[in-house]
């Protein structure tokens, strides 16, 4: 594990390189993340989370033991995702990138020249089970 981050209930643990920030998380640009997420056990509600690829157009592919959501993100526009309930209150998730970009490419202004794919944005609500 490289690093870790807390949202709500909610603890993420991620084993690649990942970009913590207070409500979410970017991941690296085309490249597949590694992320566990952990929620109390008791917990019956699945996890939402909100994406998008920033400037750029990116086909993202979120799976679980399963489970998968495929998005073709264009720039501007995002996507909601529910996760799966976490069975015993873990829940191990990739996260697929096809493309990706430097915050640098967008804003002369910034010296900012990580390579991002998206932004995973944990949503501070609980979704009621369908």
């Amino acid at each position: 594990m490289l690093s870790a981050a807390r949202y709500g209930d909610a603890t993420f643990y991620f084993y690649d390189q990942a970009y913590a920030e207070s409500n979410g998380f970017w991941t690296a640009g085309r490249r597949t993340s590694n992320v566990t997420i952990t929620v109390p056990p008791e917990r019956t509600t699945p996890v939402v989370l909100f994406i998008h690829g920033g400037g750029v157009a990116t086909h993202v592919t979120i799976s679980s033991f399963g489970w998968q959501r495929e998005f073709d993100l264009l720039p501007g526009k995002g996507a909601e995702v529910e996760l799966p309930v976490a069975a015993g209150g873990i829940l191990p998730l990739t996260i697929a990138t096809s493309a990706g970009f430097s915050p640098a490419q967008f804003n002369p202004g910034s010296k900012d020249l990580r390579f991002l794919g998206i932004w995973v944005e944990v949503q501070n609500r609980v979704k009621p089970p369908s």
